[in-house]
């Protein structure tokens, strides 16, 4: 609004300076005797004229360019804050009561069954309706995680400051169970294995 007034200003500035000049112009004319045509004086006022939609555009293009950096910056601003908050939710969920309950069952059933060959975990696991669904909805957070961070969707540097020590203990938990599935299905939960072996450092 300020800007359009602002240049509504200047036009109007011009208009009453073309028709002093012309004025101005047309009397000095007379009283010198010159004959001042008022075709002459109509050029003159529209030269004044065109030279102010000139700078009035060129005004108005500056405010637009202006006006885009600034609303630039200030999506940049809000991406990037948008990107904490997808990092916060996705922590958020994991700490969420249903999750905990997912993530103790799951560790649980691990633990339990350390020592058991890596096939019959497996299967054991498939029969076990509880503790499979855990060991899943655990492991499809931490894809989804990982995914966040290796695709930028969330804030990277804020995903690993909340889940690299989860990441840590969580694949030295689930290492052989994922390396076993992967055998059929080389992309079972790949993203989480390879972002985890990245926050360790191999």
């Amino acid at each position: 609004m300020k800007k359009k007034t602002y240049l509504v200003g200047i036009l109007i500035s011009l208009f009453v300076l073309a028709l002093l000049c012309t004025s101005v112009i047309n009397y000095y004319g007379r009283l010198n005797g010159a004959k001042i045509e008022y075709r002459d004086l109509a050029t003159i006022f529209s030269v004044f004229i065109i030279s102010g939609s000139l700078i009035i555009s060129t005004l108005n293009t500056k405010f637009s360019a202006d006006s885009n950096d600034s609303k630039l910056q200030f999506d940049r601003s809000k991406f990037a804050h948008d990107k904490k908050l997808i990092a916060f939710d996705l922590f958020r969920q994991y700490n969420s009561e249903e999750m905990v309950a997912h993530n103790e069952n799951a560790v649980a059933f691990m633990r339990e069954n350390k020592d058991m060959d890596e096939l019959e975990l497996i299967v054991k696991l498939n029969k076990d309706i509880t503790s499979s669904k855990s060991v899943t909805m655990l492991l499809n957070h931490l894809e989804l995680t990982a995914i966040s961070y290796r695709e930028n969707i969330g804030d990277r540097a804020l995903i690993k400051e909340l889940f690299i020590n989860i990441f840590r203990g969580n694949f030295a938990q689930f290492e052989l169970y994922i390396k076993t599935k992967q055998r059929k299905s080389p992309d079972f939960f790949n993203a989480f294995e390879a972002v985890a072996r990245e926050w360790n450092g191999f």
